[in-house]
């Protein structure tokens, strides 16, 4: 409709800022809407990473009788010589093999929970081992507690514990001597066995 008196102008203004009101209330009820259905539907969710390590260690050492007449994914004989791996190519690497370091990083799986440095890769994981051994002189480690596995949140996981005693001494000279208590996620599947999570408390003396 062409407006071309000054009544007929302001009517139309009028009409036309009820409509713009109107359409802006109808946006906002929308919108608040939509936002308590994203909101409903992210609490179904679960928006965290997978804790892999919730069993403490007291439920694991109970429970270790019961576990093991239950069969797992991962056997305890397989989690002694992928622990048995990583000390070899720690080792290896102590000795000035960088090939080490590789060896070390293949035990892990391609996308790790790795102890309190978030997730890596083995190529990280690998460069920052060969970093760490270029200003050690000796590496060495014991056993000061068995392996304890148990079963992890999935059939294919399992979680193993585990102490040792170590000793690094620095090519300045330093000595660090100590206890760490380890704890590996350790998931198989098919033949490839592999830690998908760690977590290690060490202890100096």
């Amino acid at each position: 409709m062409l407006i071309t008196r000054p009544n007929d102008l302001a009517s139309g203004v009028q009409h036309f800022q009820r409509r713009v009101g109107s359409f802006r209330e109808t946006c906002g009820r929308f919108l608040a809407v939509a936002l308590a259905g994203f909101a409903i539907s992210a609490l179904g969710q679960d928006l965290t990473a997978p804790d892999y390590f919730a069993t403490t260690r007291e439920q694991s050492e109970t429970s270790t009788d019961n576990q093991s007449n239950q069969g797992q994914a991962v056997t305890e004989d397989e989690a002694e010589k992928l622990i048995a791996k990583a000390d070899e190519a720690l080792q290896k690497l102590a000795a000035g093999d960088v090939s080490g370091a590789r060896a070390f990083a293949s035990i892990f799986a391609a996308n790790v929970d790795y102890y309190d440095e978030g997730r890596k890769t083995p190529d990280q994981i690998a460069a920052e081992k060969l970093a760490i051994f270029r200003n050690y002189r000796s590496y060495s480690t014991q056993r000061v507690r068995n392996l304890v596995l148990t079963s992890g949140d999935s059939p294919t996981v399992a979680l193993a514990s585990f102490g040792y005693r170590y000793e690094i001494v620095k090519k300045s000279g330093e000595v660090l001597r100590g206890t760490a208590d380890a704890n590996w996620a350790i998931e198989k599947v098919g033949e490839r066995i592999s830690v998908i999570g760690a977590r290690e408390t060490t202890h100096r003396h």
